[in-house]
């Protein structure tokens, strides 16, 4: 494997690994969020 590669390869993890982070949050935010709304209409009734 070449400098370039695995320069390459770090790079990409620097930018992936916080992208798929935030992508997670957001989904778990995401997923939180209709669960609450389930959870006060439920009550509600």
């Amino acid at each position: 494997m070449g400098w370039d590669e695995r320069w390459g390869v770090w790079l990409f993890r620097l930018f992936l690994v916080p992208l798929q982070t935030q992508m997670d949050m957001n989904l778990g935010k995401h997923v939180w969020s209709e669960l609450h709304v389930f959870i006060n209409e439920r009550d509600a009734c």
